[in-house]
């Protein structure tokens, strides 16, 4: 996964955390009004400790799955587990969005 990510030209990486890095975006978690999905590596370096509990906190009608055996990247660490929990999570938006049907 290292290597692929330093594939990205220098100069858009640098503009991308400049861009980033000094937002604050804590203030609009409590505004998301999409269900939301938070999958988070436990062993993540890149944002350690508790974060998705956090986020999963302050952020309505979210979801949190925690990937014991991952990093940053559930997606590529444990991707069978990772595609299953996205795959659960969009057929119960489905689910809750089929309008009923009478008879």
């Amino acid at each position: 996964m290292y290597a692929r990510t330093t594939l990205t030209p220098t100069s858009v990486a640098t503009a991308m955390l400049e861009d980033m890095v000094p937002r604050d975006f804590r203030g609009h978690l409590p505004t998301i009004d999409v269900p939301t999905l938070l999958l988070y590596g436990e062993q993540s370096k890149i944002f350690p400790g508790p974060l998705g509990e956090w986020m999963h906190e302050r952020i309505p009608d979210s979801e949190l799955v925690t990937f014991d055996g991952s990093g940053h990247n559930p997606f590529w660490e444990e991707p069978e587990t990772f595609n299953t929990e996205l795959l659960e999570f969009v057929s119960r938006l489905a689910e809750r969005e089929e309008p009923a049907t009478s008879h």
